[in-house]
């Protein structure tokens, strides 16, 4: 399940974001989403992609995330688990467009191009993140 607490929309003279009221709430998502939709401006915005030639656009904006720095949010609002509708147990909801292990590999690459073997900041991580990235990086460095 899929839910949009955002919006990337091109504008006549300037383009917007709008970002739903409830993302206060939870500051990670808040943050992730919102560099999710300005991911949207810096490849759709100046004209890099197009929407026609890119029908990966929006794994690429949630890629472009974490090279501009910001995929530790990005991979910890990925997931999470919500009460079922009925009340018994939980569900997964995804959110964004890559899953934990495709960010865990785009931020173990995100390290090794910054020249880091055991970064700092992967304590950051929600653990199954943190775990796939340190995998990752173990093969990258073999």
């Amino acid at each position: 399940m899929k839910e949009q607490h955002g919006r990337w929309i091109r504008g006549p003279g300037q383009n917007q974001i709008e970002l739903a009221p409830a993302l206060v709430a939870d500051p990670v998502a808040l943050i992730a989403i919102y560099a999710h939709e300005v991911g949207h401006e810096l490849l759709l915005g100046s004209d890099r992609i197009s929407l026609t030639r890119r029908p990966d656009h929006e794994p690429l904006t949630d890629l472009i995330t974490v090279f501009y720095g910001l995929g530790i949010f990005t991979a910890n609002a990925a997931y999470e688990r919500r009460p079922r509708p009925n009340g018994r147990g939980k569900q997964p909801m995804a959110r964004g467009y890559l899953r934990e292990a495709a960010l865990a590999e785009a931020l173990a690459y995100y390290a090794l191009l910054r020249g880091e073997r055991r970064p700092d900041w992967d304590r950051h991580l929600d653990p199954p993140v943190r775990r796939g990235m340190r995998n990752q990086l173990a093969i990258l460095h073999r």
